[in-house]
């Protein structure tokens, strides 16, 4: 996810809790209960734990002391399903984004030229991100037995010619390029890192 996705989400989770907390201060006269506090929120509560509100960030919203919405959590079964179901929806996210980078995407970009203030010609071309070395070792770890048994190490490089020669991928001049200036990249920080280590 990009740091404008990130600020958005986070723009968009702080609106939407602090217009909840306003209707919630309005009724904070009174004690605090279940039904007054917490069950007219439970889809807002599914919505801002996807957006990765944390139990405490919930409770402050809700008016009540986390450990009561702890409390009511194991007592309210229609709350706990709605806080492992904003949970669950959370990490799908995480897991395609993931995912993205570690195969490596082709996005769209706009090129506008703009002259004397009008502008002359807008170019739209679509480049390719090559996959993220991180991204593919952490999918490695977690799901290939094999990678895990003989301690592999990640060379992008290699196994993009290991997926195109199973057919999986097809590699174009712009693939092989994104690829080359990676794996450059990549030898550059670990011979910094190295370099680093020596001092």
């Amino acid at each position: 996810m990009s740091d404008i996705e990130n600020n958005n989400i986070e723009n968009d989770k702080d609106i939407i809790i602090s217009r909840t907390l306003t209707d919630i201060k309005r009724n904070k006269s009174k004690r605090a209960t279940y039904e007054d506090n917490v069950e007219p929120h439970l889809a807002q509560i599914k919505d801002w734990r996807k957006m990765g509100a944390t139990d405490k960030e919930i409770a402050d919203v809700l008016g009540i002391h986390c450990a009561t919405l702890c409390k009511w959590k194991k007592q309210h079964t229609e709350l706990n399903k709605a806080l492992r179901s904003g949970t669950e929806l959370m990490l799908l996210e995480v897991k395609a984004s993931l995912l993205k980078q570690a195969l490596g995407y082709r996005e769209r970009d706009v090129r506008t030229v703009i002259k004397q203030g009008v502008v002359v010609q807008q170019e739209v071309f679509e480049k390719y991100i090559p996959p993220n070395e991180r991204a593919v070792a952490m999918i490695l770890r977690n799901y290939d037995k094999d990678y895990i048994e003989k301690g592999k190490d990640v060379n992008m490089q290699s196994l993009t010619e290991e997926l195109a020669k199973t057919g999986l991928i097809k590699i174009t001049d712009d693939i092989s390029e994104a690829l080359r200036k990676a794996s450059e990249e990549s030898e550059d920080i670990n011979s910094k890192s190295n370099e680093d280590k020596q001092c």
